[in-house]
């Protein structure tokens, strides 16, 4: 079974953000055949690709002010990459803290080198699942879908960790087995099932939607709390899970103003968007607060809050084979 794309892995991220980075220092951890990343190792990589021309996202990275690269002496640039390298790693330090147990590396003592554990739990894998699904470019394309389709699964199991046991959670995208799946059948089927289940009624007319359509409509999750009756006025949970930077602006397909175009809705359902990105700053807090448009967001560091007694599940998913089989592979990147 294929794991990384090591010819993708040379490749400098595309996206600004020290989360960006610090993922991508962790992905060239798990890969290099030593299982550690240092300062200078990834200095010397900034450094060969700034050679081959790979600058532009790394020039906006490191100073979004500055007037030009090549206005700067190549001492100025020197001090600006190291830096940013040093912030990137004081990321990776506070990651170290927060996820504890489910981290699957360590800062050495002077905090210089990225050190892949020896040992690498469920827990362990569990982080790595996340981080994979995060960065999908650098995964072998046989591995994507099958990624974004068990992160949908982990989706589910995060909305149904923080809803009352007797809620009733289902994926209503392509992520959902096709035999046992509560929403089969094509998008109009699926529609009109859901909205049976809600008390809810189908306002778009069956014309709008092509027979053919066996898609989702932008809704990925969806969680209902029952009230002990058929009527409609439930309290409604509709999430995106989406694992690529396209996030922000897909979040709103599950929200209440897109699907009340689709359904009644006696009560406002609440949107929920599903990332595996650490979309945070290295105080903990968003990166990008203003990215996050009316949802609930549930990022890396929420989804191991809420499955942290319950990560035992990732062993079932086909997604496990492809982290077994990614934490076997070893190169020499440096």
């Amino acid at each position: 079974m294929p794991g990384f794309d090591i010819e993708k892995l040379q490749n400098l991220p595309k996206a600004p953000g020290e989360h960006v980075w610090a993922d991508y220092i962790e992905l060239l951890c798990l890969a290099n055949i030593d299982g550690e990343i240092s300062k200078s190792d990834f200095l010397d990589r900034l450094k060969e690709r700034k050679d081959l021309g790979e600058l532009s996202e790394l020039e906006d990275e490191i100073d979004e002010a500055a007037d030009g690269w090549s206005q700067l002496s190549a001492a100025e640039i020197s001090d600006k990459t190291r830096s940013q390298v040093d912030s990137w790693f004081n990321h990776l330090s506070f990651r170290e803290s927060i996820f504890k147990e489910f981290y699957p590396f360590s800062l050495s003592s002077n905090g210089n080198s990225l050190i892949r554990q020896p040992i690498m739990s469920l827990k362990r894998k569990f982080y790595v699942f996340f981080l994979l699904s995060a960065n999908l470019r650098y995964n072998c394309k046989a591995n994507r879908n099958t990624l974004t389709k068990n992160f949908e699964v982990i989706s589910k199991e995060a909305l149904k960790s923080f809803l009352p046991k007797e809620a009733h959670v289902h994926i209503f995208g392509t992520g959902a087995p096709s035999a046992t799946g509560r929403y089969i059948g094509n998008l109009w089927q699926k529609i009109n099932t859901l909205a049976g289940d809600l008390g809810e009624t189908v306002i778009i007319p069956p014309n709008k939607i092509s027979k053919y359509d066996t898609g989702d409509n932008g809704l990925d999750v969806v969680g209902w709390v029952p009230l002990g009756d058929r009527n409609e006025g439930l309290v409604i949970l509709l999430g995106q899970c989406a694992c690529t930077e396209e996030w922000v602006n897909k979040q709103q397909s599950s929200s209440a103003e897109a699907w009340s175009q689709v359904m009644t809705f006696k009560a406002r359902p609440t949107n929920i968007a599903f990332i595996p990105f650490f979309f945070r700053e290295s105080d903990g807090t968003w990166y990008k607060p203003q990215d996050i448009h009316n949802a609930i967001l549930i990022d890396r560091l929420r989804f191991i809050h809420l499955l942290q007694k319950e990560w035992r599940f990732l062993k079932s998913l086909d997604s496990y084979r492809i982290l077994e089989n990614m934490l076997k592979q070893r190169e020499p990147l440096f």
